[in-house]
């Protein structure tokens, strides 16, 4: 036995199952290469998940809930205005994504990626360095500009949907933020941008900006993969897999509320920061450890948990983001990746909390072995009951973020 055959034999059993699941998977349409398409031959398909918001925009026109901020501070001067609009423009020359629209052919949306010369980035800058103002004042200018600027709808007919503003503060700090449709990007995208951006300004003048490697394909040359890999064999095997999964699935999962549900859902809610004792990270590591469970399992099965208390169901639906990205060559690109997996735990029987930590884990490795196939076509083959006020499978979600440098990141079990 070779010394990574030593290796796996000594790995716990469990783990041992979540590697032989992800090396099948490797192995299997997942390693498939995905090759260039001809350019020139457009507008090409949009993807599964592009479909679903080009639907949800012609449904609530110019909604905001799918704009995706980004912004980066830094001293005024560290980077000239000149550097960041050349810089924006090479990002669009860039990933295709950039410089996409959309298009109807038949009632469906196709993408159309417009030639570098034909894109200008709308880029406002908006100083208010010279305001002689208190700092509380100060500081609701620039929550209203920011509210201003989330709200402003893109048309998904005009490319790029990015746009960036310059917003110059007093004590000599500026901050750029850029507004991205979520169409044409993740979260995932933004770190890809933050990083693609640092390397095309590290230089003070277009002689001395930084460069980027070329990429090997961009994001259209993966929707016609994907188009490609989800039919016949491969797709029933998915759409096996959830049917069998998913049958019998509540409707709803209905949590205690301070008020009736509204007839049509909204964006409106709030957030609740708190922090967890310094020592409970490490405890819940450790109990993961024991199970052979990730932080990941563990963390959602205590969610479960929760939500039991909560509702007092058993039979819980619990959706999750994943990055979607598991071909190395997807990691450099901005574009629309990320698929929402529907976890389904079973809490009957009011289990001990290890003994609902290895359901949790069982269904989130069988879970994520089965992720290429996206939301909206399991939605569209599993066909449930819909509502204006309910998301349709799942109605709360758990992500866990934990990218450095604080950029948005999906879930990997």
């Amino acid at each position: 036995m070779n010394d990574i055959g030593q290796a796996v034999a000594a790995l716990d059993p469990k783990k041992r199952e979540l590697l032989a699941l992800l090396l099948k998977r490797q192995g299997g349409e997942a390693a498939r290469t995905i090759l260039p398409v001809p350019r020139g031959a457009g507008p090409y398909p949009a993807s599964f998940a592009q479909e679903r918001l080009w639907f949800l925009d012609r449904l609530r026109p110019g909604d905001p809930a799918y704009h995706l901020p980004w912004l980066r501070t830094f001293h005024e001067g560290a980077v000239p205005e000149t550097v960041l609009r050349q810089a924006l423009a090479r990002l669009c020359e860039r990933h295709e994504a950039l410089r996409t629209r959309f298009v109807e052919r038949d009632g469906r949306p196709f993408q159309d990626i417009l030639p570098p010369d034909r894109i200008a980035v709308p880029f406002a800058v908006i100083d208010l360095s010279g305001l002689a103002v208190p700092a509380e004042a100060l500081e609701e200018e620039w929550f209203r500009l920011s509210d201003q600027e989330h709200l402003t709808p893109f048309d998904l007919g005009r490319a790029p949907l990015l746009r960036a503003r310059l917003v110059r503060f007093p004590g000599g700090t500026e901050t750029l933020v850029l507004t991205l449709h979520h169409i044409v990007s993740d979260g995932w995208s933004l770190g890809v941008l933050g990083r693609d951006l640092a390397a095309l300004t590290s230089g003070k003048d277009q002689q001395t900006q930084g460069s980027l490697p070329s990429l090997p394909i961009e994001y259209v040359d993966f929707t016609v993969w994907q188009q490609e890999q989800l039919r016949g064999e491969a797709l029933e095997r998915h759409l096996g897999y959830w049917r069998e999964r998913l049958a019998g699935l509540p409707p709803a999962l209905d949590l205690p509320a301070d008020r009736p549900r509204p007839a049509t859902g909204s964006a409106l809610g709030t957030r609740v920061f708190f922090v967890l004792p310094a020592a409970l990270p490490a405890g819940v590591a450790a109990l993961g450890r024991r199970a052979g469970a990730t932080l990941f399992m563990t963390l959602l099965a205590g969610f479960a948990a929760l939500l039991v208390r909560w509702s007092g169901e058993e039979d819980l639906a619990i959706g999750t983001p994943v990055a979607g990205r598991h071909h190395r060559e997807l990691e450099p690109l901005v574009g629309l990746f990320v698929n929402s997996l529907v976890l389904r735990c079973d809490a009957a029987g009011d289990p001990s909390f290890e003994e609902l930590l290895e359901r949790v884990r069982r269904t989130a490795v069988e879970a994520f072995s089965h992720q290429d196939l996206p939301f909206e076509k399991l939605v569209q083959e599993l066909r449930p009951e819909r509502a204006l006020n309910r998301q349709p499978l799942f109605q709360v979600m758990f992500a866990m973020r934990n990218a450095a440098g604080g950029e948005a990141a999906e879930n990997a079990a």
